[in-house]
């Protein structure tokens, strides 16, 4: 069952903290682990919506059941995106402020349960960005209970500076290796045109510290060393920027069923999640993470053999 998490009234708004009966109708559902999909730039409830339908669609397809994610409840995220091509600037300036909202909301779901609240992650585009905002503002808060267990990024706007080590002044790759305990598995695409071109310009004038003509996450596979050790990489061949959720009809049983099988295995969607806790110990060492970084690779290669990417 899917619930609605709510952060804004007004796509080009300011945000606000979700609405305490969206608090209490998720705390009250989930059982174990919560699974967060976060639209992205320039997307109103109603085409946020329909993203969100036609990948829960893909996933009900892939798993042959209407519960296609058993023991976990999944929320609907809606937050202000902007609703105008030309408000990007405005946007990106606007996403840690929604990520510490987001932050506030998950941890009133936290406490309403009284519980570590496990947290799963498919995003696409600036909501990528968005999610490692809510993760930062999770670091800063201090112990918290909610724990950050794997992500997934479609098409990622999300520079990769940002990103790598040594970390910069936005302190985001701080939050990921502090945070995140079951890694990122990141979905990229050469042939989208708007992270080639509109994001690294829109970027770049935002200002407020932006990157300057950055490369985005999800425009390719991303090979320097000082990217994160748990993350792990699969292009989605020829897919358009609008081409993951699986929305559209030319590319749905393609480059969404593709993203849609890749989101699905990476978050085992398939198996109850009661058992989450029993992976986590409260740091992982190096040893630990090249590990992790191994087994990544070896599945981004099979990934590769099996789907010709």
């Amino acid at each position: 069952m899917s619930f609605e998490l709510t952060l804004c009234d007004d796509p080009s708004g300011d945000p606000r903290v979700a609405r305490p009966g969206e608090i209490t109708a998720i705390g009250q559902a989930v059982p174990s682990a919560l699974l967060l999909l976060i639209h992205g730039y320039n997307n109103d409830v109603d085409e946020a919506n329909a993203a969100y339908d036609a990948f829960e669609r893909l996933q009900r397809q892939l798993s042959g059941q209407p519960a296609y994610a058993p023991g976990t409840a999944v929320a609907r995220v809606f937050w202000p995106a902007g609703s105008h091509v030309w408000q990007f600037m405005a946007a990106i300036r606007r996403v840690p402020a929604v990520g510490a909202v987001l932050a506030e909301s998950l941890a009133g779901i936290a406490r309403l349960q009284q519980r570590p609240l496990f947290v799963s992650v498919v995003a696409h585009s600036l909501g990528c960005r968005l999610a490692m905002e809510t993760i930062r503002a999770i670091r800063q808060q201090g112990p918290s209970l909610v724990v950050f267990d794997r992500l997934v990024f479609f098409a990622g706007a999300q520079a990769t500076v940002q990103l790598q080590s040594p970390p910069d002044s936005r302190q985001l790759r701080q939050g990921w290796d502090a945070v995140i305990k079951g890694g990122v598995r990141s979905l990229y695409s050469p042939a989208d045109d708007v992270l080639s071109l509109a994001f690294p310009l829109g970027s770049t004038m935002a200002g407020h510290g932006e990157p300057k003509l950055p490369t985005a996450l999800g425009h390719d596979y991303w090979a320097l060393p000082t990217r994160p050790a748990d993350l792990g990489q699969a292009e989605n061949r020829g897919a358009g920027h609008s081409d993951y959720w699986g929305w559209r009809t030319q590319t749905a049983a393609s480059n969404g069923r593709f993203a849609a099988q890749e989101a699905r295995r990476f978050l085992d969607l398939a198996q109850a999640q009661r058992e989450m806790p029993s992976r986590y110990a409260p740091d992982r060492t190096l040893e630990q993470r090249e590990q992790e970084r191994r087994e990544l690779a070896q599945r981004e290669a099979a990934s590769r053999l099996a789907f010709g990417s």
